[in-house]
């Protein structure tokens, strides 16, 4: 995977209609500052109801300034579709970084917690992945993570 990227992806599933609830986000920290930006595509997976504006995309962005702070942002996103979603979780997991001093989202201080907690943060000093855990929220604002390092 190139260093910057960020990739997006969904916890297993019954079924492939079955609502994107949980959104996983894989970024790899790059060896220099960086900015990426990602659009994330979502419909409803069983219509053609994208074919008349039934759809929605979300921008993803990741900033990275070296030995400094590692930022996420999901924008609200921009259009809809019949039952999409209104609240959802996060997991993202920050690869190949170094521990980081502190957690925010939207500016707020989020918790070093134990493996398995729904709404805080983990250091895997072994794999060198920061994993941080959003409870649902509603995704009608922006969500700002910044991982201080």
């Amino acid at each position: 995977v190139k260093a910057g990227s960020i990739i997006p992806a969904a916890p297993y599933k019954e079924y492939s209609g079955a609502p994107l609830d949980t959104l996983l986000l894989f970024v790899y920290t790059p060896l220099q500052n960086s900015h990426n930006d990602f659009r994330l595509y979502e419909d409803d997976g069983e219509s053609f109801q994208y074919t008349n504006n039934g759809f929605r995309w979300i921008k993803l962005q990741y900033e990275y300034k070296k030995d400094s702070i590692q930022r996420i942002v999901v924008q609200k996103p921009i259009g809809s579709f019949k039952n999409n979603i209104e609240i959802r979780a996060y997991q993202i997991q920050i690869v190949n970084t170094n521990k980081c001093k502190m957690v925010r989202v939207n500016g707020k201080y989020l918790s070093a917690v134990k493996q398995g907690v729904n709404n805080g943060w983990t250091w895997d000093a072994g794999r060198k992945i920061i994993t941080i855990t959003i409870a649902k929220r509603a995704v009608s604002s922006d969500l700002v993570i910044e991982a201080v390092l």
